[in-house]
């Protein structure tokens, strides 16, 4: 199988693990133990390795895994940090903390309401700022705002980056496994 094939096929299989492991973390309960489980094991991660990176014991993680435990914000954010996966949190977050998660969901849609007002505001300064309508103090003002604006965008890109190399280790990792294993499967042959 060439890498674009390789790539489509195991995209495919990403997306399948996710859907899965969302319709089961929505009905709560057991199901979303199970759900971490299976992204856990979609990882690599043995449960005692996921307990290590949370800094919990191994034993609290078959409770949450097997038995529907839901953990404390903070082991609950840790866990979504070592799985990479922030989505299981606003899950957690709508079940167990149902107001606060609520909130999270406000300020969501006003952080890119604020972000897309910001930028009309900007275009329609710059426009004005060409037909002469903008004072010396405006125009330093909307410099500055500008420059701010790139450096939020600069931090979000940065954190943007440091996901995809994150994806890429793991990718590796996947295909160095895959291929160590596919060789040791035809040795047996």
């Amino acid at each position: 199988m060439d890498d674009s094939k390789a790539y489509e096929a195991e995209i495919e299989r990403t997306e399948e693990i996710d859907s899965k492991v969302y319709k089961l973390a929505n009905k709560g309960g057991k199901n979303f133990g199970a759900a971490i489980r299976i992204r856990r094991e979609s990882l690599g991660l043995k449960a005692y390795e996921l307990a290590k990176d949370v800094d919990v014991s191994p034993v609290y993680i078959t409770q949450i895994e097997k038995h529907g435990k839901l953990p404390s914000p903070d082991i609950m954010g840790r866990m979504c940090n070592a799985l990479h996966d922030e989505d299981l949190f606003k899950i957690y977050l709508k079940m167990k903390h149902p107001a606060m998660y609520k909130k999270l969901e406000e300020f969501e849609v006003a952080r890119e309401a604020n972000i897309d007002s910001e930028i009309e505001q900007m275009q329609k300064e710059i426009e004005k700022m060409g037909k002469g309508g903008i004072a010396r103090e405006e125009t330093k003002r909307l410099k500055k705002q500008i420059a701010d604006f790139g450096n939020k965008v600069g931090k979000s890109e940065a954190k943007l980056q440091k996901s995809i190399e994150k994806l890429q280790k793991i990718k590796k990792l996947h295909s160095n496994l895959k291929n160590t294993f596919e060789q040791k499967e035809k040795l047996k042959v």
